[in-house]
């Protein structure tokens, strides 16, 4: 899959979701948005979907975020879902992007949250243009903000993102250096103090803090036992959520910690009604088994190709493949083929 530079910087990772802001107008649907969305980062989505019916009455902006946010974790992944459920997810974030009632600080901050929604979407489509376009909008609403030394615990995610993943695209491929040189210079350490900070806020802003760092120092620092603490607070903030559970099993696996929680969660994922789940809870499976038999890795293997497929998933068991049969080649060649990041579980 190729990484395009404003792709990686602006929404690869920048699955940025709806904050609370200072100096905004109080509302029922603002007081709410805080409560909708724990019990959406929490996989109660029929209950943030009756609180958000309940509270957010008018046709606002801010109501159709926290729909589009309803939606798109309802059906995850959501770009791969049927043409019923991503049109309206489309439709009410270009309403947000479109929307002439800017100019107040809070309207602005959501727009950059539909500006950046469309970027991950049309990016994971690999519609790259449109993509591009939404990055670009989105930027320049988070530029001013680059420059303020005292940022409110909310701004610091934002600015926490792009000073680290600058400074690690300027460093992992010398092609990016002409692209990044129109943009603000970024500092990764500071980057991951101000992600850490904001991992310690009492605002919505805590739950996509510890997403970022579990997934930066597992799968990008290769620092395990970092992720690990990150992991270990996101699942036990939100103990229902599956898209967390990842975290907390591979930064397990990869620290040689497997506990009765690594072996729950992953037969949780694999018990799920939802095949998206399946597929992780299997991969997980094959690789905490210490038998030499290759044909559990296959079964694996196969399931996860019958439903869809994943990168990062066939890239695990093929590199625990490749381990119990000395080096096979062709099961490098297809580590190579699946690779998504620079990283290898650990356990024997």
């Amino acid at each position: 899959m190729k990484i395009y530079v404003l792709s990686a910087l602006f929404f690869f990772l920048f699955n940025f979701h709806f904050v609370k802001v200072q100096n905004i107008t109080n509302t029922p649907c603002t007081n709410a948005a805080v409560d909708i969305l724990s019990l959406v980062y929490n996989n109660e989505i029929d209950s943030a979907q009756a609180l958000k019916d309940y509270y957010c009455t008018n046709n606002t902006d801010e109501a159709a975020l926290l729909q589009a946010h309803i939606i798109r974790w309802k059906y995850l992944p959501v770009y791969l879902q049927k043409e019923s459920i991503v049109s309206p997810y489309i439709n009410l974030l270009q309403s947000i992007a479109e929307s002439e009632e800017l100019l107040s600080d809070y309207q602005s901050f959501i727009q950059l949250n539909a500006f950046l929604l469309l970027a991950e979407f049309y990016y994971n489509k690999n519609e790259t243009m449109a993509a591009v376009k939404y990055g670009g909008k989105a930027y320049s609403l988070i530029k001013p903000k680059l420059a303020e030394e005292n940022l409110s615990d909310e701004w610091l995610l934002v600015a926490g993102l792009y000073n680290y993943f600058y400074s690690y695209y300027l460093n992992k491929n010398m092609a990016y250096h002409s692209l990044l040189f129109f943009f603000k210079e970024g500092d990764k350490n500071k980057g991951l103090q101000q992600l850490d900070r904001a991992s310690s806020s009492n605002t919505i802003v805590q739950a996509e803090s510890l997403i970022y760092l579990s997934h930066i120092f597992l799968r990008l620092e290769n620092k395990a036992d970092r992720s690990l603490i990150y992991a270990k607070r996101l699942t036990n903030q939100f103990p229902n959520n599956p898209k967390f559970y990842e975290f907390y099993i591979e930064a397990s696996i990869a620290n040689n910690q497997v506990d009765d929680k690594t072996t729950s969660l992953i037969k949780a994922l694999k018990n799920s009604q939802q095949v998206y789940y399946q597929k992780y809870g299997r991969t997980y499976e094959a690789i905490i088994n210490n038998s030499s038999n290759v044909e559990i890795f296959k079964e694996a293997i196969n399931f996860v190709n019958a439903n869809g497929g994943g990168n990062h998933l066939l890239s695990l068991l093929y590199t625990k493949l490749s381990t119990k049969t000395s080096n096979n080649k062709s099961y490098l060649e297809k580590i190579k083929e699946y690779k998504v990041y620079d990283y290898v579980l650990t356990r024997p």
